[in-house]
């Protein structure tokens, strides 16, 4: 990897620096050596070639993670990274019982477009994430009739606009 970094003022370049990295390999007979960002060399660099340096480190992680992104590897493991993921909403889901809750947020959280979450969700967990939520929010107003909680404080709790609407929505679900 190659990066040159050119000052140009007044029309005229007065400063130009240029590093050089051979990126590291696991394959035998390419080069491995790597230059990694030393803090005791770049203390003593001029800011432009500081710059310089530091955004050829950058380049050279970015490079070497998306290597280690598109082995067999991590393909043998997406389907766990999947899971993970979605555990996690359902956790985020469970802990706020659903309130306010936005499909396309959720898919934002799992770094999903809406459809593929929608998909992707129903595969996990045999349930859409409407019926998820549902599942959630029942069991959170069990919770919370058990410590005494009001309809209007439960109402609000969940996100419902009004008192009425939410137990329209709990008149649904028996």
């Amino acid at each position: 990897m190659i990066a040159r970094m050119v000052s140009i003022s007044g029309g005229k370049t007065p400063l130009s620096y240029r590093l050089n990295i051979a990126l590291p390999s696991e394959e035998p007979g390419i080069r491995t050596a790597c230059s990694l960002l030393d803090l005791r060399e770049i203390a003593v660099m001029p800011p432009e070639a500081r710059r310089l340096q530091i955004m050829t480190t950058m380049a050279l992680i970015v490079q070497v993670i998306l290597r280690m992104g598109y082995t067999d590897d991590y393909n043998s493991d997406r389907g766990s990274t999947q899971s993970r993921i979605i555990t996690a909403i359902c956790e985020h889901l469970q802990a706020t019982g659903g309130s306010q809750t936005d499909i396309t947020y959720l898919a934002h959280m799992g770094g999903y477009s809406k459809y593929h979450f929608l998909r992707l969700f129903k595969r996990h967990t045999g349930q859409t994430v409407h019926e998820y939520i549902n599942g959630c929010r029942l069991t959170k107003i069990n919770t919370m009739r058990q410590k005494g909680l009001t309809n209007k404080e439960i109402a609000s709790a969940l996100g419902f606009s009004c008192t009425a609407t939410y137990l329209r929505w709990l008149k649904q679900q028996r």
